[in-house]
């Protein structure tokens, strides 16, 4: 069984639901020039109105997502080589404050996210990265349907969900998210899925990403 032309065939059974935005890329040794970033987080300065998602049960196979809404407040550090940023947001679990202290590394051109929960007190092991020029990542999702699901439920499926996107209300509860809701085709999809693959495949390889 080849697990990569079946996982294709599944995606092609499916319909493109959220796109928050084209993604350009440039050329990853391009990309991979180095540059002084320590003010990449300028922009975010200020006192913001936040909402945030999170999984209820993590790690637990769970699909079920809650919301909070609240404030973060950014405030910048050493002329912008750290800043720190203060979330407070209230939400169905109850009240959460939490940390953010970034850190730019000049040497490496990198930035550690460090965060903690009022709770527990304790910096969180840090998460290390970079913005690099001409590289986006944005987060895209679908429904897909088992690969041997006949063609004219794929057919009835497609079409009333692209009916629910349409709906005025529904849209606007995406917008609300931040999302842009996108309507199509099963081989629409099955195309983005087969450009994204080619596109992230090159990155990979390039990077030496390997399997753990």
């Amino acid at each position: 069984m080849n697990a990569f032309t079946d996982f294709r065939k599944y995606l092609l059974a499916c319909s493109l639901i959220v796109v928050l935005q084209p993604l350009h890329v440039t050329a990853l040794q391009e990309a991979a020039t180095q540059r002084d970033g320590q003010h990449d987080f300028d922009f975010e300065i200020g006192n913001w109105k936040t909402h945030l998602s999170r999984l209820q049960h993590p790690l637990s196979g769970s699909h079920t997502w809650v919301e909070y809404e609240g404030t973060s407040v950014v405030r910048k550090v050493w002329d912008g080589r750290a800043n720190l940023v203060e979330l407070e947001v209230d939400g169905p679990g109850g009240h959460v404050e939490g940390l953010s202290l970034r850190l730019y590394n000049p040497q490496s051109h990198q930035w550690s996210l460090n965060f903690a929960n009022a709770n527990g007190g304790t910096l969180s092991v840090p998460t290390v990265g970079e913005f690099v020029p001409g590289y986006e990542a944005p987060f895209w999702d679908g429904i897909g349907a088992p690969n041997n699901t006949p063609a004219d439920v794929i057919d009835k499926l497609n079409a009333a969900i692209n009916a629910a996107l349409a709906d005025p209300a529904m849209k606007a509860r995406f917008a609300d998210l931040g999302y842009t809701a996108l309507t199509g085709t099963p081989a629409d999809f099955g195309k983005f899925i087969a450009v994204e693959t080619e596109k992230w495949g090159k990155v990979i390889r390039a990077a030496n990403i390997r399997a753990e």
